[in-house]
């Protein structure tokens, strides 16, 4: 949504590799549309992404994320018992 015109920014900053598209208008909605492919999205995003999700954050989307990386083998399917969020191992990028 144009509403999270920052967000979109902050995305950008720190993963200038990515795409973002937009903004649309379509149907009376305004919005963007952000993309990370390829080795953004292999080496950062996912790594990211598999360090702080869980399906208690959402059962539906913590689904569909690993259908997405089972489909393009981004490594195996994590059921979400066997993980704990103790913070990143690393530092995020631009956690301010």
């Amino acid at each position: 949504h144009t509403d999270h015109a920052s967000l979109f920014q902050w995305l950008m900053r720190h993963f200038p590799d990515s795409k973002l598209y937009g903004p649309y208008a379509h149907s009376g909605r305004r919005y963007y549309q952000w993309m990370a492919r390829s080795a953004v999205l292999r080496e950062h995003i996912v790594p990211l992404l598999d360090r702080h999700l869980r399906p208690e954050h959402s059962e539906r989307v913590w689904e569909r994320y690993q259908a997405m990386k089972q489909r393009y083998s981004m490594g195996p399917r994590d059921d979400g018992r066997n993980s704990t969020d103790d913070g990143p191992a690393e530092a995020d990028p631009g956690d301010t």
